[in-house]
């Protein structure tokens, strides 16, 4: 299968949780034997060429605003009107723009289009669609495409109150390595070791981009409210440039603030707990993540959280958009260790679906079907 997978970023620019996934997903098709080209921006600094076994094709545009995404979808249309006869899928791997250009130009061509929806709730693509003054482009990258991936039941509820026929809908989730299980404590204190963290004190840890839709102004305002005890930490690892973005980090005990990492588990695997906030989301990789790594987690109990997890169970929820309740549940976590590792082992458990080659393999019988 010849596969045009189009992203906002690619490797070795910085990138969120959905950019990693199509890099996770480009990597495992094409040991899969299929002939995957990535297409995305071609900012400054960046050119086309090999990424590992994936081509990736950095697109002509305009880095500067308001030409960026208006650059980036001409040259995203001329590609695939160009290439019809090269690629067999277009694989969007967001719901927003890219998928409206993207299922134009299939139409046009004849090239099948598969678009996967990131994001549920009011940060989603779904619901951002009806706040669209343009009616003539609200619905054309999800009524329009061959295929609509929906990782959660919450956005393939809202793709069917949306009209998307209910048989395009394909109901696959997100898909990691599943690192090998080994002793949780001797990796903590080697992943320690390398990030140069205390070994004496518990980690909490945020990863993530610094916006209000991922709950990072909760976190903050909760970790003030958390019981003052020299041997908890907070490390938030990410990034304020991104839509939506909170003021500022203030400077709080104990918290310590490191920048993007393409290697987000080596935190994970150093931290006593994993800290997820978002308000929305569509099925987070670090969330995965920590479930295989044995990290417990602390997650906000939104419909693609529970979806995952089972609260008193496999993790500690708090109620979202809630700082009080957050750091109470904060405050329970680091106080039963106990707790935290019945729980971690749990949740190792569930995500032993959630392999990447099995993920892979549910979007290649898709792309069958499609082709």
């Amino acid at each position: 299968m010849r596969v045009a997978f189009a992203v906002i970023e690619y490797h070795p620019r910085a990138a969120g949780g959905a950019e990693r996934q199509a890099k996770l997903q480009a990597d495992e098709l094409t040991r899969r034997g299929h002939e995957v080209t990535v297409l995305c921006p071609r900012y400054r600094g960046t050119r086309s060429g090999m990424v590992g076994e994936v081509r990736v094709i950095r697109l002509p545009t305009i880095d500067r605003r308001p030409f960026g995404r208006l650059t980036h979808a001409v040259s995203l249309f001329l590609w695939i009107m160009l290439s019809r006869r090269k690629i067999d899928v277009v694989h969007v791997h967001v719901g927003g723009m890219q998928a409206d250009v993207a299922v134009l130009a299939g139409r046009l061509s004849g090239v099948r289009t598969y678009v996967k929806v990131a994001a549920g709730g009011a940060s989603g693509e779904v619901l951002r669609r009806r706040q669209r003054r343009n009616g003539l482009w609200r619905w054309t990258g999800l009524r329009g495409a061959n295929a609509v991936q929906a990782l959660s039941s919450e956005i393939e509820s809202e793709l069917e109150a949306a009209g998307v026929p209910r048989e395009r809908i394909a109901r696959i989730p997100n898909g990691i390595p599943l690192p090998a299980r080994v002793d949780v404590q001797e990796r903590r204190a080697e992943a320690r070791n390398a990030l140069r963290l205390p070994q004496d004190v518990e980690i909490a840890v945020y990863i993530g981009r610094f916006a209000t839709y991922k709950g990072a102004a909760d976190l903050l305002d909760a970790w003030r409210q958390v019981g003052v005890n020299s041997t908890r930490r907070l490390i938030m690892v990410g990034t304020l440039d991104t839509e939506d973005a909170i003021d500022s980090i203030p400077e709080l005990p104990h918290l310590a603030v490191r920048p993007w990492t393409d290697v987000p588990e080596r935190y994970l695997a150093a931290a006593d707990l994993y800290v997820h906030p978002a308000h929305a989301d569509g099925m987070s990789n670090a969330l995965l993540e920590a479930m295989a790594l044995e990290t417990p987690v602390v997650a906000a109990a939104t419909p693609p959280t529970l979806d995952l997890l089972r609260p008193g169970v496999d993790a500690f929820c708090f109620e979202p958009r809630d700082p009080t309740d957050l750091a109470r549940v904060l405050d329970v976590a680091f106080a039963d260790g106990a707790r935290r590792r019945r729980y971690a082992a749990a949740a190792r458990a569930k995500v032993e679906g959630y392999s990447i080659s099995e993920v892979a393999k549910q979007i290649e019988q898709r792309y069958a079907q499609l082709v």
